[in-house]
């Protein structure tokens, strides 16, 4: 079991190797491996620092995105409300457009019934002027075929000239 006891000397040459060993590693290990250590802390400060950075301009970003959005979406509802506010006016104007173009030609039927109606009176009177002249003709041709009664009738008109003057 003397293998598991070391003696005092061992002990003793083995301290002054590792505190040999440890002032080797503190004068020219340390300080590298330190300085090392605080790059790399300051690698991590600097990448905390820029994700940090990063994630600012993404939210502005996000907010900015969501403003355009917003600004369009309310730009999109004025433009729907302005189309259906001209389709309405449209429609409007149509509408009257119809009904006034409609009036004109129910008045212009109506002048035009007026016209051929006129037109057909003054046909009937015209065509019944023209019967009744015919008719007169032929009833004064059989009364007038005698010249006694021509004579007589004659005489009557000129009687009735000679009281009109």
């Amino acid at each position: 079991m003397t293998l598991f006891q070391p003696e005092f000397g061992l002990l003793f040459w083995m301290l002054v190797a590792f505190l040999i060993v440890l002032g080797i590693l503190a004068k020219y290990a340390f300080p590298v491996i330190i300085r090392s250590m605080e790059k790399r802390a300051d690698f991590i400060d600097s990448g905390v620092k820029y994700t940090q950075e990063a994630i600012e301009r993404k939210n502005k970003a996000d907010d900015d995105a969501q403003a355009l959005l917003d600004e369009t979406h309310r730009k999109q509802l004025e433009l729907l409300r302005e189309s259906e506010k001209i389709k309405q006016q449209i429609i409007a104007e149509a509408k009257e457009n119809a009904a006034s173009e409609g009036r004109k030609l129910l008045e212009n039927a109506r002048k035009s019934a007026e016209q051929i109606k006129t037109d057909a009176q003054n046909d009937i009177r015209n065509e019944a002027a023209m019967l009744s002249v015919k008719i007169a003709e032929k009833i004064l041709r059989k009364e007038l075929a005698n010249t006694e009664e021509q004579q007589r009738l004659v005489e009557l008109y000129m009687e009735e000239i000679k009281k009109d003057e």
